[in-house]
């Protein structure tokens, strides 16, 4: 007996953000197979909050939930401002970009500084976080590494 996989509705636009469909197209189908994946994408000088990716299952729903974007702004001002004479260094990263905002000619970061990790198209931020904040004189978490995605196609 062929029973036929669930459908995922496509997801409602996130602000300050661009979903893409199985890393093709911004421009989604109203319903997508099991196993698609839907990929978040903020918008400059915003950051990931939650999940980046989501896999439609084949309860039909999208797992995990997909997260939002958040300003950047909302993080620095949500870290003290005090111990400002403790910096940290730039992170020692190989794979994706990093941002720091704000920008430090002199590479010392003051506390609140936040590093952002960016992937490349068709890769995505494996085995830690994609942003870090400058908390007396540490890097909050360690970044992660970009990683190629795999696509699954079904013929």
């Amino acid at each position: 007996m062929n029973v036929p996989s669930a459908l995922c509705l496509a997801h409602l636009p996130v602000p300050n953000a661009l979903i893409t469909y199985n890393f093709l197209s911004p421009i989604p189908d109203l319903f997508h197979s099991t196993g698609s994946v839907a990929a978040l994408s903020c918008n400059l000088g915003f950051v990931v909050n939650g999940s980046s990716t989501t896999k439609c299952t084949s309860k039909g729903i999208w797992e995990p939930k997909l997260g939002s974007c958040i300003v950047i702004s909302d993080i620095l001002s949500n870290a003290s401002t005090l111990n400002l004479d403790l910096t940290c260094d730039p992170m020692n990263h190989t794979t994706g970009i990093i941002t720091y905002v704000p920008h430090s000619k002199s590479q010392k970061f003051q506390k609140g500084a936040v590093a952002l990790l960016t992937c490349p198209f068709g890769q995505k931020v494996s085995g830690g976080a994609s942003h870090s904040t400058c908390q007396d004189g540490r890097w909050s978490t360690k970044l992660g590494s970009c990683e190629e995605v795999k696509l699954k196609i079904f013929f």
